[in-house]
This record gives C-alpha cells, sequence and structure tokens, in this order.
C-alpha cells in the first residue's frame, strides 16, 4: 500500500515560499509510526532549520565545501531522514544553489570530483553529483535535455532521499509488488549492487514479477518529498518535459535494491560514462540559468 504523509508547512527564514514536504513507503504502518514519534520528540529527531540555514550559508560564502560535506555528514549521521528534506530545502534556494555551482565551477579540485562521478543515465536524464560524503550524496537531475523521454525501469533505492523540485514538473508512477497477476505489469526483476567500480553498475537477473500502479503522483515546481528506500517508483515525464531537481540521499540501509524493467538491461544502459570538462561546464552553467535566470 502507498500513502502520503504531510507535515505542517514549513516558511524558512530567507524565502516567503512555503513547501509541503510528502512521505512515501510501502509499509505505512511503519512509516505512520516513525513520523509520529518524530513529531513528539522533534528536538532531538529533527534537526533545526535556523542553525542548519546558519552553517550551510556561512560555509557557502567561505566557500569551504569540505566543512559543507562534514556538517551535512554530521547532520544526516545523527538524523539520517529527518534531516534530508531541511538540508535540501536550504541548498535548493536560489542564492544558494548558485553559489553551489559557482564555487564547483572555480574550484579545480571539486570540479573534477564532481565530474568523475557524474554522467548522462541512459534513461534520459543529466545525473550530476555536485558533492558526497560517508552518508549522503547531493545530486542535481535533468529531466528533458537529452530529446529523450524520461522513462526510468521501476526501482527502488539502498538510502531515502529528499528531492526539491527546481524547475518544471516530474511525474512519477508508485507500485507495490504483486500477489495476483490481475491488472499488473509483467516485469523481470534484477537486483542492482552498488559497486562501480568496472565502470558500470552490476545488476543481476533474477526472475520475472508482476508489479501493480497504486498511484500517479505529480510534484510541482517548490515541492519538497521524502521517499523511503522500500518505494517503488518510476518517473514519466514525456519527451521533451524539462524538470530539473536537486536530491539529497542519506545513510545506506542495504548494498542492493530491486529494479524492474519491460527488457533486458543492455551493456550500454548499465554504462556510466563520465562527462568532459567542457559537456560538464555546459551543464552547469545551463541549470543555473535555467533556474535562475533573474539571478545570473
Amino acid at each position: 500500500m502507498d500513502f502520503t504523509l504531510q507535515r505542517d508547512s514549513i516558511e524558512t527564514q530567507f524565502q516567503s515560499v512555503k513547501y509541503r514536504i510528502n512521505y512515501y513507503s510501502e509499509y505505512p504502518e511503519l512509516n505512520r509510526i516513525t513520523f509520529a514519534q518524530s513529531n513528539k520528540t522533534m528536538k532531538t529527531q529533527t534537526p533545526n532549520l535556523t542553525e542548519i540555514c546558519t552553517n550551510l550559508q556561512a560555509q557557502l560564502i567561505k566557500g569551504d565545501l569540505r566543512a559543507m560535506r562534514d556538517f551535512i555528514d554530521e547532520s544526516v549521521s545523527l538524523y539520517n531522514e529527518g534531516a534530508l528534506p531541511l538540508i535540501n530545502m536550504v541548498l535548493s534556494n536560489p542564492s544558494n544553489l548558485k553559489m553551489l555551482i559557482s564555487k564547483t565551477l572555480n574550484c579545480q579540485v571539486a570540479f573534477e570530483t564532481v565530474r568523475a562521478n557524474s554522467y548522462c543515465h541512459e534513461n534520459g536524464f543529466h545525473k550530476i553529483v555536485l558533492l558526497q560524503g560517508k552518508n549522503f550524496k547531493l545530486r542535481l537531475h535533468h529531466f528533458g535535455a537529452t530529446g529523450k523521454a524520461a522513462m526510468e525501469n521501476v526501482h527502488d533505492h539502498r538510502w531515502p532521499f529528499a528531492s526539491s523540485i527546481l524547475k518544471g514538473n516530474l511525474h512519477m508512477e508508485m507500485f507495490k509488488v504483486a500477489d495476483e497477476p490481475e491488472n499488473t505489469e509483467l516485469l523481470l526483476h534484477h537486483v542492482y549492487h552498488a559497486d562501480k567500480s568496472s565502470g558500470a553498475y552490476q545488476a543481476h537477473l533474477e526472475g520475472v514479477a508482476a508489479l501493480k500502479r497504486v498511484k500517479r503522483v505529480c510534484f510541482s515546481e517548490g515541492t519538497t518529498y521524502l521517499l523511503m528506500p522500500d518505494a517503488l517508483h518510476r518517473i514519466v515525464n514525456d519527451d521533451q518535459q524539462e524538470s530539473i531537481t536537486m536530491i539529497l540521499t542519506g545513510k545506506p540501509v542495504s548494498n542492493t535494491c530491486n529494479l524492474y524493467a519491460r527488457r533486458p538491461l543492455t551493456v550500454e544502459e548499465k554504462q556510466t560514462p563520465c562527462y568532459t570538462n567542457e559537456v560538464l561546464r555546459e551543464q552547469l552553467n545551463l541549470i543555473s540559468e535555467l533556474i535562475y535566470p533573474q539571478h545570473n
């Protein structure tokens, strides 16, 4: 079963925009308990938004990306999914994200680290890892820029993640594994392994599974949502439908996750070729201009 829990809107001190955080899980009973407990003990289970704003903005102004990485690492280690939406909302603020992109473009070490971990995904979107630590990765996803429709395979993740919609809308379908074949989609079940040391991810075919679509949702520009590791989903934006999101992943709960495809995966689909310096600079500058043209 899939469901949504909505928190009270959070109005940040630096923006007059109100965000609603959506929580998704395949196990509503578990998620409801976790959410209720975090509400009762908010001071100890959820980081303070003012503290996050102050620390991250100070580190951005100084250009201290290492200190920012360490602060995010510590926050995620302490709070995990409780910290993800708040940190993501701060960093997706127009001036903050522009500053982070600028610092990355002008620091050779930071730029090369980003380039080594970023690539154009075979599913039809650019995946740029802006910052990463032991417990997190901060990524930009740009859909619609490759001329291909963003039709992902159905999948879950090894970690929870928060996503903020920076531009456009993001259309997502939610699924569950069905016991009966009626009104389901028969897909090839692969188990994905995290090791990319060979330059490609490892996905082993396990068999066939029947998946039932339980919901289709549309996240609009300005929305932040939190997805738990067990939530099966896929992005289904149309051709040329542009959408840019910032994603902050949390601590992994497993070394593997599940992927369900309509056909066997090709060798090309498993490759993760790095960008050239020129292509990455072009993509970062383009994203900055598309999201906040008035600030460039």
